[in-house]
Formats: C-alpha cells, structure tokens, sequence
C-alpha cells in the first residue's frame, strides 16, 4: 500500500467523524432547548394567546415565536402572529404569517 491508498482510507473516516459531529451538535441544540423552562409548547401557545386576549401584543408575538420556534407548522399559530402583528401595524409581517399559515 502506497502513501496515496492510506490517504484514501482516512478520508472517509474523516468526512463521517465530521458528519457525526455535526448531528451530536444539533442534538445537543435541541436538548438545550427542549430542557430550558419555556420549552413546553402548550405552555407558550397558552401565554401566547393569553396574552394576545389581553391586548398585550409584544408578549403575544414574543411566545407566538417561542412556539413556532418548537412547532414551525402550526398554522393556528402562525394566524394568530399575523393577527398580533397586524394589531400592531406590522401589517407585511401580519401578511407573510397568513401567507405561511394557508401553505400548511
């Protein structure tokens, strides 16, 4: 075996280690999130439209986007952050959660 075939043999090893990094590091991204206290969807959704209920639109839209940080497709969610945003003169946000929303 020639210095060019053990050359051959490592890469594969070294682009797997590579790949295996990364998907330990993006497993470690969600079990950070999912360990935080804020990480429970019911919970935010609940805060969320409590919040909006109440007219408090910036804690509306801030756990509106907690939520769909967690559960991207869920377009009750996104609908009500388009109505949040449209509350508050967002009105081509409000435009682009709709739009997201009548996708799903």
């Amino acid at each position: 075996m020639n210095g060019e075939g053990h050359l051959e043999m490592q890469m594969p090893f070294a682009s797997i280690a590579i790949v295996l990094s990364r998907i330990l590091l993006s497993f470690l991204a969600v079990c950070t999130l999912l360990a935080q206290p804020n990480s429970n969807p019911d919970a935010i959704l609940k805060k969320a439209i409590s919040s909006h209920q109440a007219g408090d639109m910036v804690a509306a839209i801030d756990a509106y986007n907690q939520y769909l940080a967690l559960l991207p497709n869920s377009p009750q969610a996104l609908s009500n952050l388009g109505a949040a945003y449209a509350r508050v003169g967002r009105y081509q946000d409000a435009i682009t959660q709709y739009g997201k929303a009548l996708k799903l």
